[in-house]
């Protein structure tokens, strides 16, 4: 049974160039920090980019979701992602599954939470 809720808030994480674009590898790497310092228990996911609209490209989303899988072994193979209303359709086009876990998206909490904590990942 999962006894954490590991919340990573986009805000937190995406990093820019001094030119304004998206850094994705510093990005990682600000997630990497943040993942270590996750309680030592089995975690579920839950990346939260809804106030990272407009900064970091959808694909970037879930570049930074298949690496918080691979960073800590303790992570759950489910990691749910929040998006901002007017992106949560452009998501659907997205596989979600991948490198062996799965992700899915949605646009409220919830919902984001129930998925989490069910034991099929439907």
């Amino acid at each position: 049974m999962k006894t954490t809720c590991f919340v990573v808030y986009g805000k937190d994480i995406v990093r820019a160039t001094q030119t304004g674009e998206v850094d994705l590898e510093a990005s990682k790497n600000r997630l990497h920090e943040l993942a270590l310092d996750a309680e030592p228990a089995q975690c579920e996911i839950l990346l939260d980019f809804r106030w990272a609209a407009g900064t970091l490209a959808l694909l970037d989303m879930y570049e930074l979701a298949r690496e918080l899988g691979r960073i800590n072994p303790l992570f759950d193979e489910k990691i749910a992602i929040l998006f901002a209303e007017d992106e949560h359709h452009q998501a659907r086009e997205i596989s979600t599954e991948e490198s062996g876990f799965q992700v899915a998206h949605f646009v409220d909490f919830e919902a984001a939470t129930q998925w989490l904590g069910s034991s099929n990942g439907g």
